[in-house]
This record gives structure tokens, C-alpha cells and sequence, in this order.
């Protein structure tokens, strides 16, 4: 007995002066089978740390024990000094890009047999001694043009004794028309060459020219078809919430093909994406550039008070032709009024509609533009409806239509017969099936300080009335603050703390205070429940980014029109249907899975892959191109990516 008395009084003085003591003083009860007393004795440390607090915050004490107090106060209110576990600074979201570095197009070492071509030795010549201004390339890029032209003996594949060849003058018309893509047009130009429409002839007379034209119309060649298939930028070099695999053209592949081909124009075409989305946005574009520069249309005045249905007002045609032209409206759609007069019988008002009505066409079309720029949806014109009429036709939206093209090509070519494409930016998610839409719903994905990252998974499994194993990141911002002065919160709240070795332990019996969130030696999960942060459904594709899709129980969110509520992982609206088509089961057998209340995870027989992208032009449910709020700034951070490659590898 004396013996036990001494281990406690020890404990308790190693509690008092240690960082652990806590851990060293419940050991010490263990041993002694006080576990009653331990929680008692926990309770009780607690209110004498808040009763400090307390007393501490009313005292103006100075010297040592005023500095000592201090410290424990900024300790016991949450204000951990950094050496006590807390979080890390966060990182930021994007990172500052940096361009391929580019090589000299040449080899000094560089060795080979070169055929009788009379152009076949001013080509080796080019590639080893290099030529001026000298050309460069991606190392990637020169390691495969070298060995390209040495296998070749040094042929040129675009030029002859008659100068450009007809493969050449093809290969030249696909490059000058890359702008028709969203790409800049310079960037693929030859130094040899000051535009692809006029072509010296003079520039023949000089064959060492001539050979510099012809491997810098291999090397733009090549560094279009890299751009057509997978992009300009390494998404992946943009942010730390990219995390994408763009199918980029292998450069001996891309090089054999050009030379095996009398058409390398078809070849550069079939590099660029084929999805349904990317046709449209390139017919948006080519359509945006017709009424841009010169062309840009007249300002709506705000002038005159609102319009609404029904009214005559001179300025609905300007209204009309805006809204057509950013895909609004049709330009041939027929309003109520004419429909009217054609049923009436009233054929001259039915060939001479009123320009200046108002008419429910419009009406429709200026409630689709309000709902796209976060304003009422009332279909009603007035000074903040006109004004963002005005600012949109201001915008360059050429530029975010090019955008958007160039997050198409980071996408593999396959998306998958069958998959779930979801649309961040649009705050929707799709399942196709062989090109056709079989499902739609709204989603909820990450706050702009967890954005949900872009990447593609596969599908595996299927989970009923799940637990929700609470981040870490969760645990440090929102629970340990309260744990601190409550440590009975997640035993009320129903949640469970398991330590290391599997076993559930009480939420009184931790001592909060000796933890952050990130050295927390114990997990927290949220059993199977009605409240479950997760609902009642999660569906897994398992990635790095610990990232699903999952029911919710605040159903009302998806009311909103910005759905940007989680932690970066994606919440569906309903996920009884949802569970339903991918995993081929009736309502009844999901429902019942779901009324069981029993955690049951379900393997798919068949994986479907996941594209998890942000796309700020996006078709409608009318399939008209629809701008959307760029709320995660992740065209700004693309559109900055851009400007420094072009700078750098022009």
C-alpha cells in the first residue's frame, strides 16, 4: 500500500511539470485499477485549467510568474505556440509556373550517315552545328528530332528541289490555322518565315536556309502536335488541386507519323479532343471572333427604367442580339405573341413580328443570362440586368472559351463508355453511357479554402449507411478548440474515438490539451446514423486525395444556385437513384439496403471511371454554352500559366 501511495505522489509531480504527464499519470492509474478515479480525477484538471484561465485573465501579475501565466493562457485558450503541435501555415493554392526549359536544336557530337540528298548534308549540318537565330526545342523534343532525321539519313521530309512540297504546303495551312483551336498562331511560325501566307521564293536560292526551314517546320510541327493532344501547360505545375495525366502525343510516335503521311493536316486534326463540349466551344469561338475588335456591338442603355414582359421598349433589339449572341437565345426563336397571331388567323402580324417587344422568348432568355451571372431570376431588365449585359459583351470571352479548350485536352481521349463526368464549376454531375446522358444531378463540392481537385479515378465501391472517419484537418480547426474546455463533446455528439490499439475509448478519459489535430494519437468517426455527415450513401473511387462522392443530411443546400459547402469531397442530391445506376440494382433493393441501417460496403462487378474537372463554359440544360463563375480562381491561375509559356517558348 505505501509502495502504491509513493507511485501516485510521483505521477502527480510528473504530471504538474511534463508536457506528457498526462499519459505518464493514467499509466501509473492503469496499474493501480483506478479507472473511476481517473475520470473524476480528469474532470477535475480541467476546471482547475479554466479556473486559471479565468483568474489569469483578471491579473495584471508581471516578472516571471506574470510570463509564466501568459504562457499558459495562450496555451489553455487555443493560441498553441508552434512547438506545441499547431497546424502549419497553409500552402498556397497555386503555384508560381514555371516553362519547360528549352535546349539548342543541335548536337556538336552528333554523327550519322547522310544520303545524296542535295539538301541531306545542309540538314546534318543544321542539327550539329545549330543555326542562327538558333532554334530551340524541349530537351524531350531535340533527343527525338535528332534521332528522327539520323535514322532518315538526314532526309528532309518537307522540302525537294522544287522547294516546299505538297506535304509541306498542308502541313503549313494546319499550322496557320491553329488560332481556329484557341492556339496562338506565332508560336508554331518557323524563324525562316515571317507569316505562312507569304513564302519568299528568293528564301530557296540559299540551301542553308533552306535547311533551317526545313527542321523548324519539324520542330513546330512536333510542338503543335504536344499542344493538340495534351495541352500547353502541365496542369499539374498550376496548383497543388491538379492532379491530371494529359495524353500527350509521344514525340518519336507524332514524328513517324508526319513523315508516313501526305496529309500531316489530317494526322494534326485527329490529335485535337473529339468530345461533343469541345466542337461546341470551338464553333463558340470562331462565332465570339466575328463580333470582337471593330465589330464589338452597341451598349445597352440603362437609360429609360426596366423592361419586362409584355412591354415595347427601342432598346429590346440591342437586348435580343445580345442575348443570341452569347447563346441565350436562338436567333430564329418564336415568341408567344406570334404563335398568337398565326393561331388567330392574323397573318400580316404573324410575317411582321414587333422588334420591340418584349415577348416570353426574351423574357425566358434574360432569366437563363440572370441565373448565369448570380442575379434574380425574374426576367426583368433593369440597371443591374443592363449593366451585366454590358460587361459581358466587354469581356473577352474569347479568352475564356480558349481556356476551357485547353482543360479539354488535358482529358484522356477515352473518358469511358460508361462514366460520371462532374462539372465543378457548374456545380453539376452526369453519368454517360455510349455518348448518352442517363443521369444528372446537382452536386456540392469544396469551399474555396478545400477546393475539390481535379483528377480521374475509377469506381469501386459502394457503401451503405457509412461511417464517416472525421479528417484530421477537421478534427485541429473545428472539434479541438471545443475539446479543449469540453472534452465530453464527441460522446454527447455520438461520435467515437478509437486509439491506436482498435479500442474505443471515452472522449472524457483524452487529454485534449496535450494534442493538436495533427498529433492526435487516436481517430474520430461518426457511427452509421440519420445525422451522419455522410447520409446514407458514399460512393469510393479510392484516390490520394481521399476524396468521394456521398449523400448529406442538409438536403437544402442543393436549393442554392453556388453549391461550394464541403471539404473538397462532392455531395449528391440523390444518391438512392444514383446507387441505383451504378450498381444496376431496383429502387427497392437500394432501399432496402439504405431502411437495414447496417454499414455495408457493395463492389461494383464493373469499375466506372470518374472525371472530377472545372469547366467555367459549359452547355446548359438546353445545350447552349454557359459561362460560369470562375469561384475556385482557377482560370486566372490558367490563364497566368499561359502567359508565361508564351513569353518563354514563343
Amino acid at each position: 500500500m505505501q509502495k502504491r501511495l509513493l507511485l501516485l505522489g510521483a505521477a502527480l509531480v510528473l504530471t504538474s511539470f511534463t508536457s506528457n504527464g498526462s499519459a505518464v499519470f493514467a499509466t501509473t492509474l492503469e496499474r493501480g485499477n483506478f479507472s473511476q478515479w481517473s475520470e473524476n480525477r480528469v474532470k477535475k484538471r480541467q476546471e482547475l485549467r479554466r479556473e486559471r484561465v479565468r483568474t489569469n485573465t483578471q491579473s495584471n501579475d508581471s516578472g516571471f510568474f506574470g510570463s509564466l501565466f501568459r504562457f499558459q493562457r495562450r496555451r489553455w485558450s487555443g493560441d498553441r505556440p508552434s512547438g506545441s503541435g499547431s497546424a502549419a501555415p497553409a500552402k498556397p493554392e497555386f503555384y508560381n509556373y514555371q516553362p519547360v526549359a528549352l535546349v539548342a536544336l543541335k548536337d556538336e557530337r552528333l554523327t550519322g550517315e547522310v544520303s545524296e540528298n542535295s539538301y541531306s548534308r545542309w540538314v546534318f549540318d543544321t542539327l550539329r552545328v545549330g543555326s542562327k537565330p538558333r532554334m530551340r526545342a524541349e530537351a524531350g523534343d531535340r533527343k527525338a528530332i535528332l534521332a528522327f532525321y539520323k535514322q532518315r539519313k538526314f532526309e528532309p521530309v518537307w522540302v525537294g528541289e522544287f522547294g516546299l512540297n505538297m506535304r509541306a504546303k498542308r502541313l503549313i495551312d494546319a499550322l496557320s490555322r491553329a488560332h481556329e483551336d484557341g492556339l496562338m498562331v506565332s508560336r508554331y511560325l518557323p524563324h525562316t518565315l515571317t507569316s505562312f501566307r507569304d513564302i519568299p521564293e528568293e528564301l530557296f536560292d540559299d540551301p542553308r536556309t533552306v535547311a533551317e526551314l526545313e527542321v523548324g517546320l519539324t520542330a513546330k510541327a512536333l510542338k503543335f502536335a504536344r499542344h493538340a493532344s495534351g495541352g500547353q501547360v502541365d496542369p499539374n505545375k498550376i496548383g497543388r488541386s491538379f492532379d491530371l495525366a494529359p495524353p500527350k502525343v509521344a514525340p518519336a510516335k507524332a514524328l513517324e507519323a508526319l513523315a508516313g503521311t501526305l496529309h500531316p493536316e489530317e494526322y494534326l486534326d485527329a490529335l485535337h479532343p473529339t468530345h461533343p463540349v469541345y466542337l461546341k466551344l470551338k464553333a463558340r469561338l470562331a462565332r465570339e471572333r466575328g463580333v470582337t475588335g471593330d465589330d464589338q456591338p452597341e451598349p445597352i442603355s440603362s437609360e429609360g427604367g426596366t423592361i419586362r414582359y409584355g412591354r415595347q421598349d427601342p432598346r429590346v433589339p440591342l437586348i435580343r442580339a445580345r442575348l443570341q449572341t452569347l447563346g441565350f437565345l436562338q436567333e430564329k426563336a418564336e415568341s408567344n405573341e406570334l404563335g398568337y397571331a398565326l393561331n388567330s388567323g392574323d397573318t400580316e402580324a404573324a410575317e411582321t413580328p414587333d422588334p420591340y417587344l418584349f415577348d416570353q422568348a426574351l423574357s425566358d432568355a434574360v432569366r437563363a443570362f440572370q441565373g448565369s451571372k448570380r442575379l434574380s431570376r425574374d426576367g426583368i431588365v433593369g440597371r443591374r440586368t443592363i449593366s451585366a449585359l454590358n460587361g459581358q459583351s466587354n469581356e473577352n470571352l474569347g479568352e475564356k472559351i480558349e481556356l476551357n479548350m485547353e482543360r479539354m485536352r488535358w482529358l484522356t481521349r477515352n473518358l469511358g463508355q460508361r462514366h460520371i463526368f462532374v462539372n465543378q464549376a457548374a456545380y453539376m454531375a452526369e453519368m454517360m453511357d455510349n455518348g448518352r446522358k442517363i443521369h444528372q444531378m446537382r452536386v456540392i463540392v469544396g469551399k474555396p479554402k478545400h477546393p475539390t481537385p481535379m483528377f480521374s479515378d475509377e469506381m469501386e465501391t459502394v457503401v451503405f449507411n457509412p461511417y464517416w472517419n472525421v479528417p484530421r484537418s477537421i478534427i485541429g480547426a473545428e472539434y479541438m478548440p471545443r475539446l479543449w474546455n469540453d472534452p465530453g463533446y464527441l460522446d454527447r455528439k455520438g461520435f467515437e474515438v478509437i486509439d491506436r490499439r482498435g479500442k474505443k475509448v471515452s472522449s472524457y478519459n483524452v487529454d485534449w490539451w496535450s494534442y493538436s489535430g495533427k498529433t492526435l494519437p487516436y481517430n474520430v468517426r461518426q457511427p452509421p446514423s440519420r445525422g451522419n455527415a455522410l447520409g446514407e450513401i458514399k460512393f469510393l473511387f479510392p484516390n490520394k486525395h481521399a476524396v468521394y462522392m456521398h449523400d448529406t443530411p442538409k438536403r437544402s443546400l442543393f436549393n442554392s444556385a453556388q453549391r461550394a459547402y464541403s471539404h473538397g469531397c462532392v455531395r449528391i442530391q440523390d444518391p438512392r437513384k444514383f446507387a441505383q445506376i451504378v450498381l444496376g440494382w431496383s429502387a427497392n433493393k437500394v432501399n432496402g439496403a439504405v431502411e437495414a441501417g447496417q454499414n455495408r460496403p457493395v463492389d461494383l462487378s464493373r469499375k466506372i471511371p470518374v472525371h472530377m474537372t472545372y469547366f467555367t463554359m459549359w452547355p446548359d440544360d438546353s445545350g447552349k454554352l454557359t459561362s460560369r463563375a470562375d469561384f475556385y480562381k482557377r482560370d486566372s491561375a490558367l490563364k497566368r500559366a499561359l502567359s508565361v509559356t508564351r513569353v518563354a517558348l514563343r
